[in-house]
């Protein structure tokens, strides 16, 4: 009975953010589904399965945080989902369903289109990487350093949860990446995140 697709819009998105508010996250996705394609319904989507994904993981059911993960169409929300569901699992000791989980997100967010969003994602994975296994944080950064050299929109991409982590595994390699990036102001950035795990190693020494 709605007078316009916008108005449409609307009140499907409205009955779909109910439907989250309430925790009906299958319902939500369904109402969502009967919107116009666009920002909207990727918003409205976006929301009810983080939000899903965050309630199963406070349930432990990491199976359902898994499959609403891995259709977040926002690659940082995906990322970071992600990156808790890994906190749990490591918490957990299960480093099997651990390594397959990062391996699912690497590869995820590895074939996304190159931009400042991916590179956020990449680093974000990179760090969880780099607690579970810093070889593969190796790569994965180097996977992330190479989205930033092809990315030239304005962004600021944050090292600090993944280049501690791994300068205590090989500080030359770490710096050597840094360096590899084209960007100089990027280049910087990553040097004084290494710069800022040396001081702080030498302070908890002390």
């Amino acid at each position: 009975m709605a007078r316009s697709p916008a108005e449409k819009d609307g009140l499907y998105a409205r009955a779909a953010l109910q439907a989250v508010v309430e925790n009906d996250f299958e319902r939500a996705l369904s109402i969502a589904g009967k919107l116009s394609r666009g920002p909207s319904r990727l918003n409205v989507e976006a929301m009810a399965r983080q939000r899903a994904a965050m309630a199963a993981l406070g349930k432990e059911d990491f199976v359902e945080v898994d499959r609403y993960a891995r259709d977040l169409p926002n690659l940082v929300q995906r990322a970071t989902v992600f990156d808790q569901l890994l906190l749990a699992l490591e918490k957990r000791k299960d480093s099997g369903r651990a390594a397959e989980v990062l391996a699912e997100a690497d590869q995820s967010i590895g074939k996304a289109e190159d931009g400042p969003e991916k590179v956020r994602a990449l680093l974000i994975i990179a760090g969880a990487a780099a607690r579970l296994d810093p070889l593969r944080g190796f790569e994965i950064l180097r996977s992330a350093i190479t989205a930033i050299n092809k990315s030239h929109d304005g962004y600021t991409p944050n090292f600090d949860q993944v280049l501690p982590l791994l300068a205590r595994a090989d500080f030359d390699r770490v710096l050597q990446l840094a360096l590899s990036i084209d960007r100089k102001e990027y280049s910087v950035l990553a040097q004084m995140a290494l710069c800022r795990a040396v001081l702080g190693q030498a302070r908890d020494k002390e």
